[in-house]
């Protein structure tokens, strides 16, 4: 999405909104976040509904903290069509999150009659922490199609699942805002403590790469 979508970079990545939710869920925390993947989702006609899972999961040891561990992930789904319930609508299991239990046998873990469908028109956002049970459902129409970005973020401490810093041309980078560099990787990034990560030879990144 990233290199794709000159609106998606310029428009959505520097949206306020979306800062707001970062700082929301990790700065007090966890210090510095970034973009965990961008990716646009489309379910079609006949497309089964997705195995249900906790974004969480990228990161086994918090599965043991369970509810009481800190906020890893968090993810944003915003609808680019109408999301009903026979479109494949997002479905959730409301308050699964607060569950005593992360690490149950995948026999007992998680049932589709205990998920709710996220109903929304295109332009509305989902949002939830990454340890709440969810997935895409099941499309059930002849015709239609569901198509929404999903916008997983993660503290920058944690590898994300898109290598941006690989994939992105340096010159389009260029272009961009400096809070927008930092979410997908081109600049250092602060923790909450430590002295610093994503360094070239203990300076800072921007500098080496010359970004103003």
């Amino acid at each position: 999405m990233v290199t794709h979508s000159k609106t998606f970079r310029e428009q959505v990545l520097n949206d306020d909104l979306i800062h707001a939710l970062g700082e929301y869920f990790f700065r007090k925390e966890s210090g510095d976040w970034w973009l965990m993947a961008t990716q646009l989702i489309q379910i079609g006609p006949g497309n089964v509904a997705q195995k249900l899972h906790r974004d969480l999961e990228n990161f086994p040891a918090f599965i043991k903290m369970g509810k009481s561990g800190p906020c890893v992930a968090a993810n944003c789904m915003i609808a680019l069509t109408e999301f009903t319930e026979e479109n494949g609508a997002t479905r959730i299991i409301p308050g699964s999150h607060e569950w005593d239990n992360f690490e149950m046998s995948e026999e007992e873990r998680f049932r589709h009659e205990d998920t709710i469908p996220a109903l929304m028109k295109a332009g509305d956002m989902l949002i939830w922490d990454g340890k709440v049970v969810h997935s895409g459902g099941e499309n059930k129409t002849d015709s239609e199609y569901r198509r929404g970005i999903a916008l997983p973020l993660t503290p920058a401490y944690f590898t994300p699942e898109e290598t941006y810093a690989f994939s992105i041309d340096l010159e389009i980078v260029r272009t961009l805002p400096a809070r927008v560099q930092k979410m997908i990787g081109f600049r250092s990034v602060f923790p909450a403590s430590g002295s610093g990560l994503w360094q070239h030879n203990f300076e800072k990144l921007e500098d080496y790469l010359g970004l103003h």
